[in-house]
């Protein structure tokens, strides 16, 4: 992870078990399916949803929208040779066939 990456991340993180803690017991009643407004069809959209929901709604959305945002990145940009060089293998394979257990651990 990036230090700009981190710097940002993590107090989000800390503000939304904030948010969302304090909210829970602050919470007012929640919205009755009939208090939405309806569309024409009959059906509510996402939209009216997530408004009726409140803010805590919308600040999930934007979370929600975050986190599979970072889920793509990552699934896009690691691989096996950033987790693990080949230099590094070829080095704990050579001291695991040598029987150099403690070097190997190391």
């Amino acid at each position: 992870m990036s230090k700009k990456f981190r710097r940002l991340f993590m107090p989000l993180v800390t503000l939304t078990a904030c948010f969302i803690g304090t909210s829970a017991f602050a919470a007012k009643a929640a919205v009755a399916p009939s208090a939405l407004p309806e569309t024409s069809g009959g059906s509510t959209t996402l939209w009216q949803l997530v408004s009726g929901g409140g803010i805590n709604m919308i600040f999930l959305g934007i979370l929600s929208v975050m986190a599979l945002a970072s889920i793509i990145y990552h699934f896009l940009n690691v691989s096996v040779q950033k987790l693990t060089p080949v230099e590094f293998t070829e080095n704990l394979l050579f001291l695991l066939e040598k029987k150099e257990y403690q070097k190997a651990v190391s």
